[in-house]
């Protein structure tokens, strides 16, 4: 019996799901069967699949053998490999052993009921090796797992008929299979009350989101009463949501099964204390402020851990919360720990613990010992702590901390001692060891926001008169867009915008009469300021996420203010970078624009000015100093098309806190090793296939296999940023090709990098580089040969060694490799290689009617896109493929597809096809032709002249020859012209002989950055190109 396929339900956010395990040393202790007897019938155990020669019971009728599964709540498709000896009718059927043996924590854990029923029923099979594919859903109850199996939408079919074994059918198919009401996996249960109690169970394991799971939590604990699972997943809601007294509430219920499980639960093993149970009272009473109650239950719940890890960690959490770790932690326990914990996925969140003891006890050597050297830990261990600095505190380490300044602020409003209450929560914001969450509860319940003194008074504003130079041509007008930006100790900032905006004109009421609160943003201040100095509340705030003003109109002023959290994870800034704030509007005149930074002591802080920006007015405000940078009376200014960095352009200030090169590229480094650490089942499936490609070659074949199968497979997506997850990319069939490139070559043995490139829309980078400064991805892999081999995502086609146009000779940094130097230029690959050659042979008869044929032949990559195109395309699409080459070349004429071919010398693709126009009177003197056109003047050169550098980001080599045979006629030669510029060159040729004129077009394109003072003369080159690619011939 082989499991060879476990593919999680990679569907809903922050779900976490496990593949399947291969049987390990630690796994065959707990068999019922000889260990070493079972290792020894193992063939080649693969990563995903353990294959082992089973016994047979005395009958001979039938296999038993134990299956171990590590899997988180969800929905799998499982697909089942087995054998039968000869034809016949047989019965399949899963059924547990007395005890199910499941894994919790990573560890083997015989607590869970298997609920099952009929899988297929007395089926005539061939002999031989069959597949059958289950529907697994699995339910967390505390501490058990509950695993409830229905057959899948197939019965079993023979190996060599199914294309591919381990392919079953899509998980959202399983997932309406498990959730209908009447269908065959809710009525494989023999009463009423185990159809409801799987049902229930169901609903749990197919929640997706909080409000899904909260239901499904309300109905088993409406069915079951005394339900523990549900008692105790309502207790960590309760928690969740901050509503104390409910959790307390919900874990008094526990009290009665503190010990043993009730009727309906089942066997319990030997009576043993449940420690879930103990810890979700322990945490109900840290949340309610008695911290005594709580030690009880969390030392109780260690010693009932067992030997398993998460539960002791987590008891060892609330201990150090409470500041009695010592009451948990005892001599001797790391050797426990160490044994416990060593493959535990969830250990991160229990190191915070761990050290905070151990530095008690002056023993952390200790734990850095049994961690080992930093480039030794998994990518998991090196997130949560590197070379002993503690990353991000995880949640219940904010709670604890928070928990403890609020029972002594509510002692101090107890103790008639306000002042006190409120030195304390204005403190929380100024600790660096104290947590975002933290910060976040003191504002919500008093502290004093740091932003107050800088406040400007709307309705002082809107009562100012309007500039009489706001009437010629405005809709609105800006009288206040003030910014206040609060860098927080410790990581992380709060952001308060506010706005007021005058309305100018009836017709702009709509534009700005309803106000959207940005995601995350908490909406302080929204109303309409009439005329008249009163204020109007608006229609309706319920949703927070648009809001819906009153009485707008004419002469009316809109105000509101919003605030919103910068978090220190965020994956792409980290709180460090902050986003250019302009000074001067594109949209509107202005009053008052005005940034306010508030820093406070130890957080290094820089400003990057653009030349026209005022330099900043420096204040004290308490614990802060505050920098103040206004403009006033600043008229709109127009943003010019493809500027690049326009903010340079304008009044504008960029905010960076305690930025470096390490903070721009470690946070990517940690991503990455993160992707390696855990591939699933498909990512290995991919890695086998690149390991198969051309073993013995020089390693080129191989890496461009892999990127002809991620063009032909996966929809490059990803807009920049953080890397993508690799195998999210694969389960969704899009995402972040380069780092799913990147990834698979780690994997393959490859030393490749990942290489954040600058982009031509952010030229110029600073000395400390912005993170959207290097937001384009490449991937370069080192060959045995000594050579590097460049991959770029956004080619089609698959081709390597290849890079767009607009990377070529850019500054970026390499990311996820061990390189001393970090920077890279990226090479000028594939200069000249796209060669776009057109030739067309025309025939023009005297009553306008025109036949022909075109013949293009394709280089490089656009060879290599055009190609997998048709190789993939069905007929009627490649029918379309003449308009899609030359839409708009011959007007009203049809175009027909002749052939495809490959040139033998590689790479180049040939297409012909014909050219037919009916008899046309308008056509009998004059015949237009496009030359294919390419519009750059259309398209670049809109503009007279410019004050910001242009990204020109286009790059063509075209070349077309035309031949016109006149059956009326010698036609008129249109005039040769050429045109060049750096980046830009072009040139029409035209030769007439008798009834015959032959003409050739010639343009090259490539991407750069065109400065201010080249702009013109770059414009009438482009012009130029655009007038010489349509031309008129006259008989």
């Amino acid at each position: 019996l082989a499991w060879p396929h476990l593919a999680p339900d990679a569907g809903a956010a922050g779900e976490v799901h496990q593949a399947v395990a291969p049987l390990s040393r630690r796994l065959h202790a707990a068999l019922p069967w000889n260990a070493a007897a079972l290792r020894a019938a193992m063939a080649e155990p693969a990563p995903a699949t353990a294959t082992v020669a089973l016994p047979e019971d005395s009958s001979g009728s039938a296999v038993h053998v134990h299956s171990l599964l590590a899997a988180y709540p969800g929905v799998y498709n499982v697909a089942i490999t087995f054998r039968v000896p000869a034809d016949g009718r047989w019965t399949i059927g899963l059924a547990p052993p007395g005890a199910a043996l499941a894994w919790l924590d990573g560890q083997p854990w015989p607590s869970a009921e298997l609920q099952h029923g009929p899988i297929a029923a007395d089926q005539a099979l061939p002999a031989g090796a069959h597949v059958l594919h289950v529907a697994l859903a699995v339910a967390e109850e505390g501490e058990r797992l509950r695993y409830l199996i229905g057959r899948a939408p197939a019965d079993a079919r023979p190996v060599a008929q199914a294309a591919d074994a381990t392919q079953g059918p899509p998980l959202a198919a399983l997932r309406a299979l498990l959730a209908h009401p009447a269908g065959a996996a809710r009525q494989a249960w023999g009463t009423l009350f185990e159809r409801n109690l799987a049902a229930d169970l169901l609903d749990l394991a197919l929640a997706r989101g909080a409000a899904e799971v909260g239901a499904a939590i309300d109905r088993v604990a409406a069915s079951i009463p005394g339900h523990v699972g549900a008692l105790l997943l309502d207790v960590e809601r309760q928690l969740a949501a901050g509503n104390g007294q409910l959790a307390l509430q919900q874990a008094g219920r526990l009290s009665g099964v503190a010990e043993t499980s009730g009727w309906f639960e089942g066997r319990w093993l030997d009576g043993r204390e449940r420690s879930d149970v103990h810890l979700a009272r322990a945490r109900a009473l840290q949340a309610a402020g008695l911290p005594d109650l709580a030690m009880r239950h969390a030392a109780a719940a260690a010693r009932g851990a067992g030997g398993r890890c998460r539960p002791w960690l987590d008891a060892l959490s609330i201990a150090v919360d409470a500041g009695r770790g010592h009451e948990v932690w005892q001599p001797g326990d790391m050797q426990a720990l160490r044994a416990a914990c060593r493959d535990e996925a969830r250990l991160p969140t229990g190191l915070h613990a761990v050290r905070s003891v151990q530095a008690a006890h002056g023993k952390a050597a200790d734990l850095d010992a049994w961690l080992g050297p930093p480039t030794a830990r998994p990518a998991r261990w090196r997130l949560a702590m590197e070379a002993g600095d503690v990353g991000p505190a995880p949640q219940w380490l904010a709670e604890g901390q928070w928990t403890a300044v609020w029972r002594q602020v509510q002692a101090a409003w107890l103790g008639g001692d306000p002042g006190r209450a409120q030195a304390l929560l204005d403190g929380v914001l100024l600790r660096p060891d104290m947590p975002i969450a933290a910060k976040q509860k003191a504002l919500l319940v008093g502290a004093t926001p740091p932003w107050r003194p800088f406040v400007r008074e709307g309705l002082a504003l809107a009562r100012l008169p309007d500039d009489p130079g706001w009437s010629e041509g405005a809709r609105t007008a800006w009288l206040l867009d003030q910014e206040i930006l609060v860098l927080l100790p410790g990581g992380g900032a709060l952001r308060r915008v506010h706005q007021i905006a005058r309305v100018l004109r009836d017709e702009a009421a709509e534009a700005v009469g309803e106000v959207r609160v940005a995601e995350g943003a908490e909406l302080e201040l929204a109303r309409t300021l009439l005329p008249d100095g009163s204020a109007v509340p608006p229609a309706d705030i319920s949703d927070k996420s648009a809001v819906s003003l009153r009485a707008v109109a004419a002469g009316c002023a809109v105000e509101f203010a919003q605030v919103a959290w910068v978090h220190p994870d965020d994956a792409a800034t980290g709180a460090t970078w902050h986003a250019p704030f302009l000074l001067q509007s594109a949209d509107a005149p202005l009053r008052i624009s005005e940034l306010v930074v508030l820093v406070p002591a130890g957080v290094p802080v820089q400003f990057d000015r653009s030349p026209s920006a005022p330099s900043a007015r420096v204040v004290a405000a308490g614990a802060w100093t505050a920098h103040v940078f206004t403009t006033r009376d600043l008229p709109a200014v127009a943003q010019e098309p493809r500027a690049i960095r326009p903010e340079r352009h304008v009044p504008s200030v960029t905010v960076r806190a305690a930025a470096s090169l390490s903070a721009l590229l470690e946070p990517w480094d940690e991503r990455l090793a993160v992707a390696q650490a855990a591939p699933t089942l498909p990512l290995r499936q991919w890695l086998d296939d690149v390991r198969a490609a051309n073993p013995g070659g020089d390693g080129r074949q191989r890496w461009r296999h892999l990127a002809r199968r991620i063009a032909r497979d996966i929809e490059h997506d990803h807009g920049g940023g953080p890397p993508g997850d690799p195998n999210a990319t694969l389960a969704q069939g899009k995402g972040d090709r380069a780092a799913l490139f990147y990834t698979l070559a780690r994997l393959a043995g490859a030393d490749a990098c990942l290489v954040r490139a600058n982009a031509l829309v952010r030229d110029g980078a600073p000395e400390v580089p912005d993170p959207a400064d290097f937001s384009m991805q490449l991937v370069v892999v080192p060959l045995p040969d000594g050579a590097s081999l460049w991959y770029d995502p956004g080619l089609e086609g698959g081709v390597v060694d290849h890079v767009r146009s607009g990377l070529r000779g850019r500054r970026g940094y390499v990311v996820g490799c061990h390189r001393a130097d970090r920077t890279v230029v990226v090479p000028a690959l594939g200069v000249g290689l796209d060669l776009r050659d057109i030739a067309v042979d025309l025939q023009w008869a005297g009553d306008g009617a025109v036949t022909g044929t075109v013949t293009e032949t394709l280089y490089g990559a656009t060879a290599a896109y055009v190609g997998g195109w048709l190789a993939e395309a069905s007929p009627q699409d490649r029918a379309k493929l003449p308009a899609q080459l030359a839409g708009g070349v011959f007007p009203g004429m049809d175009l027909t597809l002749v052939e495809t071919a490959s040139h033998p010398d590689g790479g180049a693709l040939r297409i012909r096809y014909g050219v037919a126009g009916k008899p046309d009177a308008a056509r009998a003197r004059t015949l237009d032709l496009g030359l294919f056109p390419s519009e750059i003047g259309k398209t670049y050169a809109v503009l007279e002249r410019r004050q910001t550098p242009l990204s020109f980001g286009f790059a063509q080599d075209l070349r077309v020859r035309v031949a016109v045979h006149s059956a009326a006629g010698p036609m008129t030669t249109p005039p040769a012209a050429q045109g060049e510029h750096r980046l830009l060159a072009w040139s029409r040729r035209a030769h007439a002989e008798g009834d015959n004129l032959t003409m050739e077009f010639r343009l090259q394109a490539e991407a750069g950055v065109v400065a201010a003072g080249q702009y013109a003369a770059f414009s009438r080159v482009a012009r130029g190109a655009d007038a010489a690619e349509v031309v008129r011939l006259a008989r």
